[in-house]
């Protein structure tokens, strides 16, 4: 799955601009996270029309970047999170970014960006979604 960061200031309004011109665009927003640290702030988001999304955001003006997120399944209990995190720390990889998209039937399905996507979908194929 390609995710699309956006680097900004932190500012009142920075969702509803990129929303809003996603929406201008007819790109329907499949996933947003939005966070902040002091004047700076990242919004990540995955859409339908990845290519042209990233093209809208840069021709605004905003410092858009994209990114290889995978999609994992861990097991939906206390310390499930931790095993995998256990498991990347043994095998010297590095976690950039990890979200929770959904839970269903005893599953997390998670989003992870790493230094090395080409060895976790090696590794951990099985987890792979």
């Amino acid at each position: 799955m390609q995710r699309i960061s956006v680097l900004a200031e932190n500012r009142p309004g920075i969702i509803a601009d990129i929303t809003q011109l996603m929406a201008d665009s007819g790109i329907n927003i499949l996933t947003i996270d939005g966070s902040s640290i002091d004047v700076s702030g990242v919004v990540q988001i995955t859409v339908e029309e990845y290519d042209q999304a990233l093209q809208l955001l840069q021709q605004a003006g905003f410092r858009a970047v994209s990114e290889e997120a995978l999609i994992i399944r861990v097991v939906d209990e206390p310390g499930g999170l931790a095993k995998i995190a256990s498991h990347f720390l043994a095998e010297d990889i590095n976690i950039c970014s990890m979200h929770i998209l959904d839970r269903k039937k005893g599953n997390v399905l998670v989003s992870v960006v790493t230094d090395n996507n080409k060895k976790v979908k090696k590794i951990f194929n099985d987890l792979m979604v």
